[in-house]
């Protein structure tokens, strides 16, 4: 089972040019550093949104995520920094990025 999305923020200054921050329930899936991908679930179908790595596990367990890459869903991202309780419900946060989804940001 996929954590859910606790909480999320505007990526922290140092790293401005990123996305978002997305904090995470703990979970085992994840680990330092992995690459994951977002997803938002809208009506049953999980769209990629964007793309990120884990930038640190806490030592409660929760996770956070730094959101490197708008797979081009920028209203989409603007309700989730807000903290929009549906917007965050939507997300699914998944341990793996699609090869699909590297070659469009290697193509950019």
């Amino acid at each position: 089972m996929l954590p859910d999305v606790l909480y999320a923020a505007d990526a922290p200054k140092a790293m401005q040019s990123s996305v978002a921050l997305l904090l995470l329930e703990p979970s085992q899936l994840f680990s330092y550093d992995c690459a994951v991908a977002v997803y938002m679930n809208q009506d049953d179908i999980e769209t990629i949104i964007g793309l990120g790595r884990v930038t640190n596990v806490q030592s409660d367990g929760k996770i956070q995520i730094l959101v490197i890459y708008d797979m081009g869903y920028s209203d989409e991202w603007e309700g989730v920094r807000k903290n929009n309780a549906s917007s965050l419900r939507k997300l699914l946060v998944k341990p793996t990025v699609p090869a699909f989804a590297m070659e469009a940001i290697s193509n950019d």
